[in-house]
C-alpha cells in the first residue's frame, strides 16, 4: 500500500473494530461493531490512514462517524463544531459575492444549532 501522502510504502499498521476509539483510554467503549477497519502508516512520513474511508463520501461519513453519537468517543467535538462555525462565518464576512456567501452562513448556522444540541445532551447526562 502506498501513503496517498507521499507515495512510500505505508505497510499494515493493525486492523481495528470500526467502534475502536481513543476515549478507551478514558474507560469509554462502545460495543463491537463486527467491522474491521485496516490501519496503514507511511514509513517515510508517518500519515496514519484507512483506505477504506476514501471511498466514502460526506454523506457516509455523516451518517455512520460524524452523527449525534460522536461527542460520546470525541468530547472536543462540540467545540470543533464550535471553532468550525466561527471560521465559516469569518469566511462570509470576507466573501464579496453574495451568492456565495449565503451558504456560507447556512452552514455555520447548522454546525452552530448542532453544537447547541449536543453540548445539552451532554450537560444533560443523556445518551
Amino acid at each position: 500500500m502506498c501513503c496517498p501522502v507521499c507515495e512510500e510504502a505505508a505497510p499494515l499498521l493493525d486492523r481495528l473494530d470500526f467502534n475502536k476509539s481513543c476515549e478507551e483510554a478514558r474507560g469509554k467503549r462502545l460495543p463491537r461493531s463486527g467491522t474491521l477497519v485496516d490501519y496503514h502508516l507511511c514509513e517515510s512520513c508517518g500519515f496514519c490512514f484507512a483506505p477504506q474511508f476514501r471511498e466514502w463520501d460526506r454523506a457516509r461519513f455523516a451518517q455512520d462517524i460524524y452523527n449525534d453519537d460522536y461527542v460520546e468517543v470525541d468530547p472536543d467535538y462540540v467545540d470543533a463544531l464550535t471553532y468550525k462555525n466561527i471560521l465559516l462565518r469569518m469566511q462570509a464576512n470576507l466573501e464579496p459575492d453574495v451568492k456565495k456567501r449565503q451558504p456560507l452562513l447556512d452552514e455555520a448556522d447548522k454546525l452552530k444549532n448542532k453544537a447547541i444540541e449536543l453540548g445539552k445532551k451532554k450537560a444533560s447526562g443523556l445518551p
